[in-house]
């Protein structure tokens, strides 16, 4: 009975804020799809990298929308793996034309926290009149989550005339957090606010393969240092291989040499030419993606470093294979 009477308390205090502040128009026809909380694959978006995946705490279904006015509202989605943020979405309803915008909040002992925490800062979502998903651009730079992290997506401010939908379902818990000064957590009242999460959960950075000369050969004086950088998911980003990060030293000196890049970026072959051809006697030390200089994939993970050296020798002499030459050998 104590409970009962709580609530009504409640909603009796909440009710003239909730007459000003919501605007409720019919719902929007639903769209069609399976998802599952925290996994939703309707309307997958044309990814920007292979493995780009939608979080979400929704049913799909979109309900009521919200026009916030001077205040927030927000869902909660729990991060499944370790991956990179990319972008936010919002299922937005209503008329007229303008930028919504879009936050991601951390989480504090299950509350949503305001002001410091915002992650990344306010992303503008563009609203042309058309119900639906909409994209912010990209995060940048994109943001790393850890898994379980807890993240708090939604809307900050509206247009006027359109709002960011719920979903026509009330069960569940953190769906829709709104706050005017101090939270409050209705989920038990409006369900879950369709604001989503795209990420990435490639966290692995380029490798190396296919060294040549490899650590410890010996090589002519005018070989040339080749090797191929990989990456099958995100690509190499081929910007950051360079002399610094394909560092060739002799005796502590950095050779100099230019270097070429040829391939694709899951797999560049990368060669160093230097300016002058060794010495008989040196050794080459190669170090590849050292801390200060990573070479990095486009989702900005780093190679490990790689360190291996190898020894030059005398010139390779070429020796004449004509018929008439080996003849003149045995006589």
């Amino acid at each position: 009975m104590k409970k009962l009477l709580l609530i009504v308390v409640v909603l009796l205090v909440a009710a003239p804020l909730m007459a000003k502040e919501i605007e409720l128009v019919p719902t929007p026809p639903a769209i069609g799809g399976v998802g599952v909380p925290g996994h939703f694959y309707n309307l997958p978006p044309a990814p920007m990298f292979p493995s780009e995946q939608e979080l979400s705490n929704d049913n799909g279904t979109p309900g009521p929308y919200y026009f916030t006015g001077s205040w927030q509202i927000f869902n909660t989605i729990t991060i499944p793996y370790d991956c990179w943020l990319i972008l936010v979405r919002g299922y937005i309803y209503g008329s007229g034309t303008g930028d919504i915008i879009m936050d991601v909040l951390e989480d504090s002992g299950g509350t949503p926290v305001w002001g410091s925490s915002l992650i990344g800062g306010s992303v503008p979502v563009y609203f042309d009149g058309s119900s639906g998903w909409k994209d912010s651009a990209d995060f940048d730079p994109l943001i790393f989550f850890s898994n379980g992290t807890v993240t708090h997506p939604g809307s900050e401010a509206q247009i006027s005339s359109a709002g960011i939908c719920t979903d026509t379902d009330t069960s569940g818990s953190g769906g829709f957090w709104y706050y005017v000064g101090t939270w409050y957590d209705y989920t038990w009242l409006f369900g879950h606010v369709m604001a989503r999460l795209l990420v990435n959960d490639d966290v692995a950075g380029p490798y190396g393969d296919q060294y040549n000369p490899a650590d410890g050969d010996t090589a002519p004086p005018d070989t040339n240092i080749v090797w191929h950088c990989c990456d099958a998911d995100s690509g190499v980003d081929s910007d950051t291989i360079n002399t610094d990060s394909f560092l060739v030293e002799v005796a502590k000196s950095k050779v100099s040499g230019t270097i070429t890049i040829t391939g694709d970026p899951s797999d560049y072959e990368v060669t160093f030419d230097p300016d002058s051809d060794f010495s008989e006697g040196d050794t080459v030390n190669v170090t590849l993606s050292p801390p200060d200089y990573a070479i990095l994939d486009l989702l900005t993970n780093s190679m490990e470093e790689v360190t291996y050296s190898f020894s030059i020798g005398a010139y390779v002499t070429v020796q004449p294979t004509s018929l008439g030459y080996i003849k003149a050998m045995y006589e």
